[in-house]
């Protein structure tokens, strides 16, 4: 509604005739699209996001109690390093727009209105939150690509050698990045590796406790079952798995207990009276510095039986927690051989 108000105001205070500021309306039309388009669950689900607080609708710490203006520093360090060449070119066109008042009056009158309008509202809203992610910026990416242009396109016209071979090395680092992140996507990650090894090697009989999404592994009836009696809640995926006929259930369902959900105070009581025989746990650094105290306890008192790591080395300080965000993607792509954090696999002796 901003989009649309701001543009009404205008003309009644202004009384400006349409023909004459009719880019502004059109650039605030389509800023207001496309919010709508990259971020619908905030519209479709207002009254919900207003009385719960949370803008994603999934009980995520992305609320409005969390205010604080961090996301702008995520913002930046993000866009720097996900794609410097657009994050370089889209800094430099701004400089070369502001640096003159005409130049900026003849960009923003060329259809364009709608880019700042747009980048304006979304960086002011997802800026403001301490926790904003880095996946919520794809949004951006099209219209920086717009903006970025204006010193690509004015290169070109210049002639400029040092300029076209800047650009060029710009477009070709890109380049670069996306054919191996391309390369690591078509292989299977760690997660695959481990629920094919969950596959392979365990059996219906087995209890599993996982203490993150690390293996793919349907749980078995009996598995969601016994996580409600220990005080865990059903997953929507639950659900629909229970509601399945026996004859239509995953045949690689297994006994699987998510650790999370249960707050355990004593794992090595919980785990002698629940019968479990396996421990499945998994951290992007590669459990060189993240505390984790169902990894402590299975290092103690479990045997481990199988690794699945994506680091090329294991004293770096890379992090790699695929499918989410990469830590710093310029170094991370080259110092890792497959995605996915690395998971550990331990068994009761």
């Amino acid at each position: 509604m901003l989009f649309l108000i701001l543009p009404l105001l205008f003309f009644i205070f202004k009384k400006r005739n349409f023909p004459n500021y009719r880019f502004i309306c059109w650039g605030l039309l389509s800023a207001a699209i496309l919010f709508f388009l990259s971020y619908p669950f905030f519209f479709l689900s207002s009254s919900e996001v207003l009385n719960s607080g949370d803008i994603t609708l999934s009980g995520s710490d992305y609320n409005v109690s969390s205010l604080g203006g961090q996301g702008f520093y995520i913002i930046f360090r993000k866009f720097l390093s996900y794609d410097p060449a657009i994050f370089i070119l889209t800094v430099i066109s701004l400089i070369f727009l502001f640096s003159a008042k005409r130049r900026l009056a003849s960009f923003l009158k060329a259809d364009a209105f709608g880019i700042p309008a747009y980048g304006i509202v979304f960086l002011a809203i997802f800026g403001s939150f301490n926790v904003t992610s880095g996946r919520f910026l794809i949004p951006l990416i099209l219209p920086l690509v717009v903006l970025s242009g204006v010193v690509a396109s004015r290169l070109l016209d210049l002639r400029s050698l040092l300029g076209i071979i800047f650009l060029s090395l710009l477009c070709l680092f890109s380049l670069a990045q996306v054919l191996r992140m391309t390369y690591l996507i078509g292989l299977p990650d760690t997660r695959a590796l481990a629920t094919r090894w969950v596959k392979e090697y365990l059996t219906d009989k087995d209890i599993i406790l996982i203490d993150a999404q690390n293996i793919a592994t349907p749980f078995s009836k009996e598995g969601i079952l016994l996580g409600r009696e220990l005080g865990g809640s059903a997953t929507r995926r639950d659900e629909l798995l229970l509601s399945l006929p026996d004859e239509d259930y995953p045949k690689d369902a297994r006994n699987i207990l998510r650790s999370w959900q249960l707050r355990i105070p004593d794992y090595e009581k919980f785990i002698k009276e629940n019968n479990i025989t396996h421990i499945i746990v998994s951290d992007g650094g590669g459990f060189r510095s993240h505390s984790n105290p169902l990894f402590d306890f299975a290092e103690e008192n479990f045997e481990l039986r199988e690794v699945f790591s994506p680091f090329r080395n294991q004293s770096n300080s890379v992090f790699s927690n695929f499918p989410d965000e990469l830590s710093d993607p310029i170094i991370d792509l080259w110092e890792i051989s497959k995605m996915g954090p690395e998971v550990r696999i331990y068994e009761k002796p």
